[in-house]
Order: structure tokens, then C-alpha cells, then sequence
């Protein structure tokens, strides 16, 4: 039965692709591709379910740099959410505290993947806005608490090799005066 339903289902999502192909080819120029009135190559279902899966914890970026921090002999907290910020890794004896920020979300300046989406730009634009100030004000709030703030962010990660940004990680780390600068390298 449940194969029967599943080439029903599978059938009308092709008679369905067929009717949209169809009829983008017997509109006229000056109406071809307004249909919907979006710039999104998928529909708002399928960029809903895509945008779900986007994870606030355990990104690559954060579990690469976890995992090579750990080779080194760093112990950290996860997400510590007694923090203003829940920062991503946090070293109590060393009083210090990362953030692993995704480019896109936290617009990293000259990033490649700092773009900003075409569809609702002026939602978008006061989205970033918020998280960028938001994103400020942890920070200075775990300041005030005399916590030591580094920031990475995952292009700085996802890259190879990482054998740099870990040693820049080591001297923030252990030099109670360290302060984590950003790289000089061009963003990817």
C-alpha cells in the first residue's frame, strides 16, 4: 500500500513540475519569470524546512575548532548559559570565552559569505542590524564581568590549514593579557 502512495505522491509532484514548466512557456516575454514574485530558486516550504536545519549550536566551524583545541590540551564548557551570550566555548581557569561566529549571520566585513538575500532585503538588513548589536552588547557585558572575549569566525575555521589560527587561539589563551586579533589573511 505504501509503495502505491508513495508513486502517487511521486507522480503528481512531476504533473505538478510539468503544469509550472508549461506554463512559463505560453506567458508572454514581459510576463515570463514575474509568476511568483520572488528571486528564490525554491519555495517558501522548502526554504522554511532549509532554514530550520540551520544549527545555533555544534556548527562545523565550532565542532573543527573544538575538536583541534582539545588536541592541544585545552578544556573548555560548551555553551555555557549562565553567560550573557551563551558563548560557544568557555576556559573558567583561564577566564576567557569564545565566540565561533558564522559569517553570514554575524556579517563578517569583506567575507564572501556575508551576502545579503534579495528577497525582504529590508527584513534582512534589520535582522543582521539586531544581531550585530545584540552581539556587541554580550560582549560588553561579559566584559564588565571580567571575562576575557575572543571572537572566531568560520571562514577562519572552515579554511585549511588551521595550524595559525590555533596558535593565535594559544596566546589569547594563555597569556592572561592576550587579546585574539583577526587574521591578516583575505576572507574565503
Amino acid at each position: 500500500m505504501s509503495y502505491s502512495l508513495n508513486m502517487r505522491a511521486e507522480s503528481t509532484q512531476i504533473v505538478a513540475e510539468k503544469v509550472a514548466i508549461s506554463w512559463c512557456f505560453w506567458q508572454s516575454k514581459s510576463e515570463y519569470g514575474k509568476h511568483n514574485g520572488m528571486t528564490d530558486t525554491v519555495s517558501s516550504v522548502v526554504r522554511s524546512k532549509i532554514m530550520s536545519r540551520v544549527r545555533s549550536k555544534c556548527s562545523k566551524a565550532e565542532v573543527m575548532l573544538r575538536k583541534a583545541l582539545h588536541a592541544r590540551g585545552f578544556r573548555y564548557r560548551v555553551n555555557r548559559r549562565g553567560l550573557p551570550g551563551t558563548p560557544d566555548l568557555v576556559f573558567p581557569r583561564r577566564g576567557a570565552v569564545l565566540f565561533v561566529h558564522g559569517c553570514f549571520w554575524h556579517r563578517h566585513d569583506g567575507c564572501r559569505r556575508a551576502t545579503t538575500p534579495a528577497t525582504n532585503e529590508a527584513f534582512w538588513t534589520e535582522k543582521f542590524k539586531r544581531n550585530i548589536e545584540r552581539d556587541a552588547r554580550k560582549i560588553a557585558e561579559l566584559e564588565a564581568l571580567s571575562w576575557r572575549v575572543g571572537v572566531v569566525w568560520e571562514c577562519e575555521v572552515l579554511r585549511q590549514p588551521l595550524g595559525p589560527l590555533l596558535d593565535r587561539i594559544a596566546v589569547f589563551l594563555t597569556d592572561p593579557e592576550g587579546v585574539l586579533k583577526p587574521s591578516d589573511r583575505d576572507h574565503s
